[in-house]
């Protein structure tokens, strides 16, 4: 949870860095929780309303975010623009967002002592 947060406290910062875990600790809540209103639309027999509103109000902090993400793999942000390629774009996209980072979040995660 405190990442989902993190990403709305952080939603202008376009220029520094979030690490793989937190991107995805933001991504898949926004993911269900995109998914519980697009159902909850379906079974209500809504217009898009509830999911649009969210959808909005996510738009800049889930931009930022990504754009932070591609800089924790050591890209510029404007490589979010390859989703504007059919099919390809996001699949492409969403290899690049699982590749791990230069180098601090490994490092954490691998951490021994020698003898």
């Amino acid at each position: 949870m405190f990442w989902y947060l993190d990403a709305f406290k952080r939603f202008s910062d376009f220029t520094g860095k979030s690490s793989r875990e937190a991107f995805w600790c933001f991504f898949i809540p926004h993911l269900i929780i995109t998914t519980l209103l697009i159902l909850m639309e379906i079974q209500l027999d809504t217009s898009w309303f509830l999911e649009g509103v969210y959808s909005i109000l996510l738009f800049v902090p889930s931009l930022a975010i990504t754009v932070r993400r591609l800089h924790d793999t050591n890209r510029s942000g404007w490589w979010i623009s390859i989703i504007c390629l059919p099919v390809f774009g996001f699949l492409i996209l969403f290899v690049l967002l699982l590749q791990s980072s230069d180098g601090h979040d490994d490092i954490e995660s691998t951490s021994f002592t020698v003898n």
